[in-house]
């Protein structure tokens, strides 16, 4: 009796030290998952803010394009979509199924005389993300256009 007793306290405790191992493995299993979520949505939200710099940019850049064809160009749009009344929507293809959107505002009258300096305020939407970026651009009195600056910004005059 006393050799069958020692072999089932020997049976608990192999018994006990797998519960305790499986449930360590279980905790250490689950810590990479969670990590790997956690790093897929960083990614995703990453991506997303990606795009709707690179609207930003495309709206930009298309109202620089604009200007440089029509040296008078400032923005009077109707309120369209997320865009205030002075901006114009522009809708970006991103190869998603929803497209990015570019909100853009140009201000700076040139009437042919002496230079001035374009502003153009692009607004990127992606989704829940925002990115801004801000062109200034000057246009001489005989219309030529060049670019001065290009950067990224939080805020705008037009929103």
């Amino acid at each position: 009796m006393n050799q069958c007793n020692k072999k089932f306290q020997k049976g608990v405790a192999a018994l006990s030290s797998i519960v305790v191992l499986s449930i360590l493995l279980l905790a250490i299993g689950l810590f990479v998952a969670s990590s790997g979520f956690i790093q897929t949505q960083l990614g995703a939200g990453i991506q997303e803010t990606s795009k709707a710099f690179f609207a930003a940019e495309a709206g930009a850049n298309d109202a620089l394009q604009t200007i440089i064809r029509n040296q008078k160009y400032t923005t009077s749009c109707v309120a369209a979509g997320p865009c205030s009344t002075n901006a114009c929507l522009i809708n970006v293809a991103t190869g998603a199924a929803n497209p990015a959107q570019a909100c853009v505002c140009v201000t700076g009258a040139w009437d042919g005389s002496v230079a001035v300096t374009k502003i153009i305020e692009s607004e990127g939407i992606f989704k829940n993300k925002k990115r801004r970026v801000k062109i200034e651009a000057s246009v001489d009195e005989f219309g030529k256009v060049t670019p001065q600056t290009f950067q990224e910004v939080e805020t705008f005059a037009c929103f």
